[in-house]
């Protein structure tokens, strides 16, 4: 890789904290347990901020600027393109469905670039307030408390140097790639202007890519001091590459619940891709891209879950 593309995996980098639950109260949780998850964790950072009054919340004229956990992580800012965190549930399936009393949960949250030194602040918001309660579709919200949180890779950041050299040992080498199928685990909404797309048809790989590229450029400027460019697929073969799209990909609409300022309950429909997808053809050096979209996601919300897939296939 060219010195640039070098800087590149060196700047870019997040630290992860693993979060351990327990159930108080049995229930049952359909949806997107992330979001559920993000509105959680939103609210414990809230509770455990300074501010003497939190009704207001006056983050532009507050002191302590980035040095508040809160505003880094929830307040946006209309210069940077993304947020610094994300989050997901582990084990997804277990987030839905019925909920007994006694029942362990975990999920993870990231923080990426100057955030990562913020993370003991989010275990901390937890110690503070260890319970909390998730919205039941079968009455009355379920009570978790929590048990554990362990931050990985004891506590420092990694690079997505160090997230490469783990995981591409396991792909070929010494070799041109010519073929990566992924599925996506989450839903994959991709927006163009205003138009969200919609059509399984239309998504190909200068969708995906230029999905992947925009995220990983988009944190490596606003969060990891990264000035470059980020690098994106070329050479001769990249616009000839070719996407077949597995049976199972296709558009999907879920409804998702949320609490307004009322306390009412609201739906809401989110949209986006699930499902597997194939790309064939000559990806010159752009495998390192793909891996690392593995551990942030592409596309829209994807503080809350969004835009997960896995490689499931590299020859």
């Amino acid at each position: 890789m060219e010195a640039a593309g070098q800087a590149f995996w060196e700047r870019l980098s997040f630290a992860r904290l693993s979060v351990s639950c327990r159930a108080l109260s049995a229930g049952y949780l359909s949806g997107r347990p992330e979001r559920k998850l993000r509105a959680i964790i939103k609210a414990q950072v809230q509770a455990a901020s300074p501010c003497a009054d939190q009704r207001v919340m006056d983050c532009a004229s507050c002191v302590l600027g980035a040095d508040c956990l809160f505003r880094t992580l929830f307040v946006p800012d209309p210069r940077k393109d993304y947020l610094p965190y994300f989050l997901f549930a582990e084990e997804p399936a277990r987030w839905r469905g019925e909920v007994s009393p006694g029942s362990d949960r975990r999920f993870s949250v990231a923080l990426v670039g100057r955030a990562a030194a913020l993370l003991p602040g989010v275990a901390d918001a937890f110690r503070r307030k260890p319970l909390f309660a998730l919205d039941s579709e079968s009455g009355a919200p379920i009570r978790f408390l929590f048990a554990e949180g362990a931050a990985q890779n004891q506590g420092l950041a990694v690079t997505a140097r160090e997230v490469l050299d783990r995981h591409l040992a396991a792909f070929p080498q010494g070799a041109a790639v010519l073929g990566l199928s992924v599925e996506f685990t989450s839903p994959f909404c991709y927006t163009k202007g205003n138009r969200t797309l919609t059509r399984p048809e239309l998504v190909d790989f200068g969708v995906f890519s230029q999905a992947l590229s925009r995220r990983l450029a988009g944190l490596a400027r606003d969060h990891c001091g990264f000035l470059g460019d980020a690098p994106e697929p070329t050479g001769p073969g990249v616009a000839a590459i070719g996407t077949q799209r597995a049976r199972d990909f296709r558009f999907v609409r879920e409804e998702a619940f949320k609490r307004d300022r009322g306390g009412r309950v609201k739906s809401e429909l989110l949209g986006g891709f699930l499902g597997g997808i194939t790309f064939t053809g000559d990806f010159g050096d752009w495998l390192p891209q793909a891996v690392l979209g593995e551990a942030f996601g592409i596309g829209n919300d994807t503080t809350q879950g969004s835009g997960r897939y896995r490689i499931t296939g590299v020859w």
